[in-house]
């Protein structure tokens, strides 16, 4: 959400990752169209690029293309 406080998603992803490790998941696996970036600097790798340029949004200097892709991390 563009009015969410800044860390808000972090601290989501850290509470459901301890939610889901307190149950016995050790690992997720994902896909992503627009958050590859975020799920990375938590710590999940990309593990398939399954559609080439799937979406895209307006940037200040143009369209920009996210790729649909899979991502996996443990827990």
């Amino acid at each position: 959400r563009p009015d969410a406080a800044p860390g808000s998603g972090t601290k989501l992803w850290q509470a459901l990752a301890a939610d889901l490790a307190a149950r016995g998941i050790g690992r997720i696996d994902l896909g992503t169209q627009t958050a590859e970036a975020f799920y990375r600097r938590q710590g999940l790798t990309t593990t398939l690029r399954a559609v080439s340029s799937l979406r895209s949004r307006t940037g200040s200097k143009g369209p920009i293309w996210n790729d649909l892709v899979m991502m996996t991390g443990r827990l």
